[in-house]
């Protein structure tokens, strides 16, 4: 062949690979969550110039979730735990509660404005104005285009033909459906045609540093059923990282924007945003790589409803409470890029 030809033939296979490299059917989806998150306060402190609605509500929507707009407009999706109610009144009030948590139907305003673009149900709190509440909760998303779940109803999402699954159950309903999640996940993925399956459980002991069995026989007995990354909330403080079967288990990330609590504590202080990116091959869920970022869930004294990254000694002292109940050795802080842990191939290597 003449060496004309002959780099001509080297340049035309080169650039087939190269177009083959750019055709390949390759997606990487990249979600971000948080700790629990109430856009309100209970339904006694509406007059209290420290709760959310006299602090968050006069300086905007963009307000609370401004200082992590660089994470949250990065990725594909948000979904925070969204614990309270919206509702515009105290109607059919649970009495029997300590805390009865409620923030206004427009609040869903902090939501679009701080692109969270999805949020779970499945608490301890979406139930303290009852029925009545938990309906006035989500027409208020659904006219918002904001996407939820609770128990058996999923919230999809879709990217390039490639489509995911969210699952938000309160610990109890958990246990209730956990005979039946093998058939859950199986009909989302062979008949919804899912190519994965995210869970976030609201579960564990409340201000516990230590997760406790309840949570890691949850999150075993879900991993071994197909879910293919567990997120758990109700703690209120940050805990440990845990990987089963080569999925990542987040125990619990803590207190976000949380009107919960007028005052922060030393312990509910540390949180987290923890960003997920799934990588899938031809419509096949090939692996998962998690980056914990480490916040502070006010920046303020009191609570100011505004978590805002932190860097530093303070960074490193907010992943202390996570290794602390974490098995294995976390690897380091990075400035500007967090704590990212390792790659998990979707099968473990024999």
């Amino acid at each position: 062949m003449k060496p004309f030809l002959t780099r001509l033939t080297a340049l035309v296979f080169a650039l087939c690979l190269l177009c083959s490299a750019a055709c390949a059917d390759t997606v990487t989806m990249t979600f971000s969550f948080t700790g629990d998150v109430t856009l309100g306060c209970d339904w006694t402190w509406w007059e209290d110039e420290s709760a959310f609605p006299n602090v968050a509500v006069p300086k905007g929507y963009e307000y609370p979730f401004a200082k992590v707009q660089h994470l949250f407009t990065a990725d594909d999706l948000t979904i925070v735990n969204l614990e309270g109610v919206l509702q515009n009144d105290d109607t059919d009030r649970r009495g029997q509660r300590r805390y009865n948590f409620r923030g206004l139907t427009d609040y869903t305003g902090f939501l679009t404005h701080g692109s969270v673009e999805a949020v779970t149900l499945g608490n301890n709190h979406a139930m303290d104005f009852g029925r009545t509440g938990l309906a006035s909760t989500k027409a208020a998303l659904d006219a918002a285009g904001i996407g939820w779940t609770r128990d058996d109803d999923v919230f999809f999402y879709e990217k390039d033909g490639v489509k995911v699954a969210f699952l938000g159950y309160l610990q109890d309903a958990f246990f209730k459906r956990m005979d039946d999640l093998d058939k859950i996940v199986r009909e989302l993925k062979e008949e919804q045609g899912c190519a994965a399956v995210i869970l976030n459980l609201h579960i564990g002991n409340e201000y516990s540093p230590t997760h406790v069995s309840t949570q890691r026989n949850s999150a075993a007995a879900a991993v071994r059923d197909g879910v293919d990354l567990v997120i758990m909330h109700h703690p209120h403080v940050l805990q440990g990282v845990d990987v089963m079967g080569n999925r990542t288990i987040l125990y619990s990330l803590g207190n976000f924007c949380f009107g919960g609590d007028r005052l922060i504590n030393a312990e509910e202080l540390p949180t987290l945003v923890a960003v997920a990116q799934l990588t899938f091959e031809d419509g096949v869920y090939t692996g998962q790589q998690v980056t914990l970022h480490p916040m502070h869930c006010t920046g303020e004294p009191g609570n100011n409803y505004q978590p805002c990254p932190v860097t530093g000694a303070e960074a490193e002292n907010v992943m202390t409470f996570v290794q602390a109940d974490t098995d294995f050795d976390l690897p380091p802080y990075v400035e500007g890029q967090g704590v990212v842990l390792p790659y998990l191939p979707a099968e473990a290597a024999e």
